[in-house]
């Protein structure tokens, strides 16, 4: 029973994370799908983001709600809405301000400002843009950068300050072609529209000629309609009224694919005018109620005025003076609405310009802090690398001092040695010459008494005595030995010092041996050098090894040679 159970618990633990698992993949398909339809097919685009919406609501994952609630917003605004899509974009951005998605900001402040634009709160709007771009300049977000100077740009062009638009339209594509960012046909869009209104067509087919290709390259439906629209407007303000017509027809039929309500409102409003220059008063009349019945699905003042408008002077050319009443009375209700707009427009354009100012105030006083801060910290920087500097080149120079005094040294070193070397073997050459001269000697002596003993005649025996004496006088060699003890006291120096440090008792003559034996010189050798016999030799080994009182097993020469 208690191993069924395990069993059940584990298979059941199991399951949920394989539900939880498949809900989040599920999840970001549906995103992706909103993202891909977003600009081709709104009702599309609608659908997956209410279900991305459903399974975040399940999920519990306030992250998954904030993605959804932002793409449910993004939707709504696209598909023409106004007040619908700032509830659920507010409510995205506080999902990520609270749960620290710093990186989703950008791109709220764009969608948020925007949705305030249509909604006419200028100023919330401009706030929003400009945090965003300082947001997006941080995270190097360089999309939300593009849509935040076109959100300025919409701006200005609402307030009817086209020159200043057209600044910001620039800034957002100069931002689109250096990252080559898809969002390049948005400021493009409205370069186009800028132009149309200050009649430099030439200039609006241009931009609306790029746009063309850019949105048919990146299946951007929702652009490649705009433009197609620009063309038809720029050729019906030419009276080409043929290719006007195509362009007009092309920009319906993908408006009508899209079927974003906004695009399909403006595209049957622009119809309807085309059609009413045209005398043509039952087809502007039924794109005009096409209209008419989006701006009011939409709330849309702009749509419902333009319609109501050409629906009066079209009935009124068809002798239709009811419905031509009709239509003019709420065309002059809406129309009174959007004039006071227009008149709190001019307000809010003072407004804006004091902020604009104010913000420019601020950005230069940020730059001049900016720039005070740079060079201080050039300069310390400046300071630091010239401290640097001079202690490498003091270091440089002492190392260079160094080398060279170890290289005198060196050279110093090694002529001491040559001369110690030389010196060396000069009194090993002195010893030597001692040792054969006393052994000639020796022979000479030893010669003259075998003379000696073999002759009787007295002269020679008086003549070898002579000898005998003369050679017995000179045996000596005191100059040589001399010069012996000259280069023993001044080679062996540090022997010597070393030595008296070890047994402070040992006389000159105890050291002078000590070097000899040092040397290697056999006893015969030292009897010879020092003009004694073998026996006084080996008895002044033998004292001298008492006195260094060495341990047993161990012999002067070894003991010599480690001092």
């Amino acid at each position: 029973m208690r191993i069924a159970l395990t069993i059940f618990l584990i298979l059941f633990s199991a399951g949920i994370g394989f539900s939880q698992s498949s809900q989040t993949d599920s999840f970001n398909i549906y995103i992706n799908k909103t993202q891909e339809f977003l600009h081709n097919d709104i009702e599309k685009a609608r659908y997956y983001s209410d279900k991305a919406y459903a399974i975040a609501l399940k999920s519990n994952d306030r992250y998954k709600l904030g993605v959804s609630y932002k793409y449910k917003g993004i939707v709504l605004f696209k598909d023409g809405y106004n007040e619908k899509p700032a509830e659920f974009l507010n409510k995205a951005f506080d999902i990520f301000k609270s749960g620290n998605n710093d990186k989703e900001l950008p791109d709220m402040y764009y969608y948020l400002g925007i949705s305030q634009l249509n909604l006419g709160n200028y100023i919330i709007s401009i706030n929003y843009f400009f945090t965003g771009i300082e947001k997006a300049e941080k995270y190097k977000n360089t999309d939300a950068l593009v849509m935040l100077y076109f959100g300025l740009g919409r701006l200005y062009y609402y307030i009817a300050k086209t020159d200043e638009a057209i600044k910001y339209f620039n800034k957002s594509l100069s931002v689109a072609k250096k990252t080559k960012s898809d969002f390049i046909v948005f400021p493009n869009n409205f370069l186009g529209i800028c132009y149309y209104d200050k009649m430099q067509y030439e200039k609006a087919l241009r931009y609306s000629l790029e746009n063309v290709a850019v949105s048919e390259k990146n299946g951007n439906n929702l652009m490649l309609s705009e433009s197609y629209l620009m063309m038809a407007l720029v050729n019906s303000a030419k009276k080409n009224n043929k290719p006007a017509m195509e362009f007009y027809l092309k920009s319906l039929e993908i408006a009508d694919k899209y079927k974003g309500k906004r695009l399909l409102g403006r595209d049957y409003n622009y119809f309807s005018e085309f059609y009413f220059g045209l005398s043509d008063y039952e087809n502007a009349i039924k794109y005009a109620r096409k209209t008419y019945e989006i701006g009011k699905e939409i709330n849309e003042k702009a749509l419902i005025v333009t319609s109501t408008n050409i629906l009066s002077l079209s009935y009124f050319k068809i002798n239709n003076i009811n419905e031509a009443y009709k239509y003019s009375e709420e065309h002059f209700a809406k129309y009174s609405e959007i004039n006071s707009g227009e008149v709190l427009s001019k307000f809010y354009t003072s407004v804006i310009d004091n902020e604009m100012k104010k913000r420019e105030i601020e950005k230069l006083k940020q730059e001049k802090n900016n720039r005070i801060k740079t060079l201080v910290l050039l300069s310390a920087l400046l300071f630091v690398i010239i401290i640097s500097l001079v202690i490498y080149y003091q270091q440089k120079l002492k190392i260079k001092n160094f080398q060279l005094a170890r290289l005198e040294q060196r050279k110093s070193q090694e002529k001491l040695q040559r001369d110690l070397g030389i010196k060396r073997k000069e009194m090993e050459k002195l010893a030597l010459y001692i040792i054969e001269k006393n052994h000639f000697l020796e022979q000479l002596k030893g010669k003259i008494n075998s003379l000696k003993k073999k002759k009787n005649v007295n002269e020679i025996v008086e003549e070898s005595n002579k000898i005998l004496l003369f050679s017995s006088q000179n045996i000596g060699l005191s100059k040589e030995r001399k010069e012996f003890n000259i280069y023993i006291n001044s080679l062996y120096s540090d022997f010597h010092s070393n030595l008296s440090q070890k047994c402070p008792s040992l006389t000159e003559h105890d050291r002078r041996l000590a070097v000899l034996i040092k040397l290697n010189f056999s006893s015969k050798e030292i009897a010879s050098i020092l003009n004694i016999t073998q026996r006084s030799a080996l008895i002044f080994r033998y004292r001298l090894k008492k006195k260094l009182n060495l341990p047993e097993g161990k012999d002067m020469e070894e003991f010599f040679s480690e001092i």
